[in-house]
């Protein structure tokens, strides 16, 4: 490949992200009414009710890896960031709590 070409691909020096991680969370609820946790916990529980095992794993998978994993904090950027996704995660674990009880009764 050509040295000229890789010199210029990707994103130009000094450029910034146009999307944040709030900006994204505050866009899905107010479309869809919920915050983006309980859109999360709305699609488990129907993978769930349906018994759609590949959909659930996938779910899972998703949280495990995902949701749950512990972001470092490298600038006050992500340490916003971090703090947007441990709010979402408490808040993730607790709904989920709260469905497993009411799967239980």
């Amino acid at each position: 490949m050509d040295e000229n070409v890789k010199r210029k691909a990707g994103r130009p020096a000094g450029s910034t992200n146009k999307l944040s991680a709030v900006t994204l969370l505050t866009a899905i609820k107010g479309r869809f009414g919920k915050p983006f946790e309980e859109l999360i916990c709305d699609g488990y529980e129907q993978a769930m009710g349906e018994e759609d095992l590949s959909l659930r794993l996938a779910y899972e998978k998703m949280i495990l890896t995902k949701v749950m994993a512990d972001p470092k904090v490298d600038s006050n950027a992500d340490e916003l960031s971090n703090k947007v996704t441990s709010e979402t995660t408490a808040n993730l674990i607790e709904m989920a709590n709260n469905l497993i009880k009411k799967m239980d009764t």
